[in-house]
């Protein structure tokens, strides 16, 4: 899905970027979630690989990587939760190569009561606060602008590309 003429900026404007989006549609509750993906990157591109809740409430979000594409070489792993008004979140940060130049595998192993984190095998982050017990669906997208990333400027490079090789989910049947 692309979603054309929003803005990212908060106008609710037209807009001169595209953010693209792919989501799975199939939920699951507790297992492995694993992608190899070279991501795109330069000012104002924020692509992400996270899950929400397949009922449509907000939060709980688990994000398994986020990145701004100013800081390449920083990934950041952060899971929401808690009433709308009063979100809480648990957000940590990797800062390892360069992710945009060659393929990384981003995993989530998510079992009840506990969240790990995985960058390229190793883990990276472990939580047992607050962990979701309700079936969530797998988003990868890149936006383009917002709050967090900024906007694009005279130094971001267009087209980009966020390449997946691949998207691998290993489910506990006695989960299913």
């Amino acid at each position: 899905m692309i979603s054309s003429g929003q803005s990212n900026d908060g106008s609710g404007g037209p807009t001169k970027y595209d953010s693209g989006r792919v989501v799975s549609k199939a939920g699951w509750r507790y297992g492995r979630i694993e992608i190899r993906a070279k991501l795109p990157g330069t000012q104002g591109i924020w692509p992400a690989m996270w899950m929400l809740p397949t009922n449509g409430s907000w939060p709980p979000e688990i994000d398994i990587m986020e990145m701004l594409g100013n800081a390449p070489n920083k990934v950041y792993m952060n899971h929401h939760w808690g009433p709308r008004s009063r979100k809480q979140q648990d957000q940590s940060d990797f800062a390892g190569p360069d992710f945009t130049t060659d393929y990384h595998v981003f995993a989530l192993e998510w079992e009840r009561g506990k969240l790990q984190w995985f960058i390229d095998g190793v883990s990276r982050k472990v939580t047992a606060r607050n962990v979701p017990d309700l079936a969530m669906e797998l988003i990868l997208n890149t936006s383009v602008g917002g709050k967090w990333p900024g906007m694009p400027d005279a130094t971001t490079a267009f087209p980009q590309t966020f390449d997946v090789d691949y998207v691998r989910v290993f489910q506990h049947p006695a989960t299913r």
